[in-house]
């Protein structure tokens, strides 16, 4: 089996664009597709201790090829309508070959400054 095979869905990388107004003209972030990536993304278990001891908080862990553009925490992805803070990146093979990343699941509220 190949590790392509294994990324059983797909995302969307978003940068952080800067801030707008919703329908209500409060202040919210504003963010832009900036690649489509193929991913596996799961409930984080296997990682727990690495991220306990690293201070990481997270909900869920994902697989992807190095994207063609940078991928940092600074980055969100949505995958079928949920998005996620990236709270990790790591390079897994240490060739490039693929990255670790360690999700933290958005609600809506968190989505507007406070």
């Amino acid at each position: 089996m190949s590790f392509d095979s294994l990324l059983n869905r797909t995302g969307s990388l978003l940068h952080f664009a800067g801030a707008g107004t919703d329908d209500y003209g409060q202040p919210v972030k504003v963010w832009s597709t900036v690649e489509t990536l193929a991913l596996r993304i799961q409930p984080a278990t296997g990682r727990k201790t690495e991220w306990d001891r690293l201070g990481i908080v997270a909900t869920h862990e994902a697989f992807c090829r190095k994207p063609t553009v940078s991928l940092t925490v600074k980055d969100r992805i949505t995958c079928e309508g949920t998005t996620f803070d990236v709270q990790y990146v790591k390079n897994a093979a240490g060739h490039e070959h693929h990255l670790e990343l360690a999700l933290r699941r958005v609600d809506q509220e968190d989505t507007r400054w406070n």
